[in-house]
């Protein structure tokens, strides 16, 4: 019995120091980093049964880190660690099972490994499973649970937590609204390097949300996100250069780079904003018609603005060919959404006979409602 012991005392120090390695590979730590020996030292531990290097197995298969992958395998390990009480393991299932990732979708079972996990301090399942609550994920919608989630998770320092305690604060979701409180957790997130949170907090800090109103801090927080890549930071700062408010020197060319990076990431707003700049000749020559393709690819994701515009090119052939059946048909969709300038060039246009005629002169079908 004592050798038995002895024996698989080894084995446990074995494991855990192929698992140490294993990371000191994945990070570069004193080594050359090596995903690919990490995965081999991984799975050497993970084989003897150390959560940890099966948790980090379960995550470089789910990734393809080192390995090729393989998401099925990834979840397949996350379940062994996550069997042994591994909190990181348990969560990393159940976002495996909340999304689909190498098991069946199973809304359900996200929720309860969520707990198990939570049930440990996991800031990042308390989240989640807040997450689950305030939506109704795989469980009853619960917004009060939702908010004292997301706080248990914040007080532990979760930058997305943070964010979403912040927003509970703004909207009253699941909490009294308090601004300020607001303004206080979505500025602890944004300090934390959350993009979302940065952007938010420019907001505040451009609208006095919570705060003073302070457009060189809105600027700030708007670089620091769009540095991150964030494509409505990017759009907010390009409007703020373009309008110029009191303080801030106008950078149309700036703003116009900014735009055609969030733009290229299908950003709805920043594509209007562009189209916008190109056919008014804002920091650029006019342009029709790459205002029009601008106008045109807003307009398919939703932009009701975008659809009033379009249908203004259509009417007056700018960028296109003069389409007046393809002008009402723009103008029908934006005063559907409630655009009050769509709903009266519509009735210009029905009321005038020559465009009538012009329209039924080779029929015209109407748009389905």
């Amino acid at each position: 019995m004592i050798a038995s012991n002895g024996r698989r005392q080894r084995l446990i120090s074995n494991s855990y120091a192929q698992n140490s390695l294993g990371f000191m590979y994945e990070e570069g730590v004193g080594v050359e980093r090596d995903e690919t020996k990490a995965v081999f030292w991984y799975k050497l531990s993970a084989e003897q049964g150390y959560p940890w290097a099966q948790c980090n197995l379960g995550f470089c298969l789910q990734n393809g880190l080192g390995v090729e992958k393989n998401e099925e395998q990834g979840a397949y390990w996350y379940q062994m660690a996550a069997i042994q009480g591994h909190s990181r393991a348990q969560h990393n299932l159940g976002h495996a099972y909340q999304y689909g990732v190498g098991v069946e979708q199973d809304h359900a079972m996200a929720v309860e490994w969520y707990r198990r996990s939570s049930a440990s301090g996991n800031a990042f399942a308390l989240h989640s499973l807040g997450y689950c609550y305030q939506n109704g994920i795989g469980c009853e919608v619960d917004e009060e649970k939702a908010a004292k989630l997301y706080r248990e998770s914040a007080l532990y320092g979760h930058s997305p937590a943070q964010l979403s305690l912040g927003c509970c604060y703004r909207n009253g979701i699941g909490i009294s609204i308090n601004e300020r409180q607001a303004f206080k957790w979505i500025r602890l997130s944004a300090k934390g390097g959350n993009d979302l949170a940065q952007n938010t907090l420019g907001h505040l800090y451009e609208d006095g949300i919570g705060t003073q109103q302070n457009i060189k801090k809105a600027i700030y927080w708007y670089r620091q996100s769009a540095e991150q890549g964030n494509a409505w930071a990017m759009t907010n700062l390009a409007v703020v250069y373009t309008e110029g408010p009191a303080g801030v020197k106008r950078r149309l060319q700036t703003a116009l780079s900014l735009l055609r990076v969030a733009a290229d990431k299908d950003h709805v707003r920043a594509q209007t904003k562009l189209a916008q700049c190109l056919m008014n000749g804002i920091g650029c020559v006019v342009d029709m018609d790459q205002a029009f393709d601008w106008f045109s690819q807003a307009a398919e994701g939703g932009s009701v603005v975008a659809m009033f515009s379009l249908g203004q090119c259509y009417e007056n052939g700018d960028g296109t060919e003069l389409n007046m059946s393809k002008a009402i048909e723009c103008y029908t969709k934006a005063a559907m959404w409630g655009d009050e300038k769509a709903s009266d060039r519509l009735i210009a246009l029905v009321a005038n006979p020559s465009v009538l005629d012009g329209m039924f002169e080779h029929g015209y079908i109407a748009p389905a409602a």
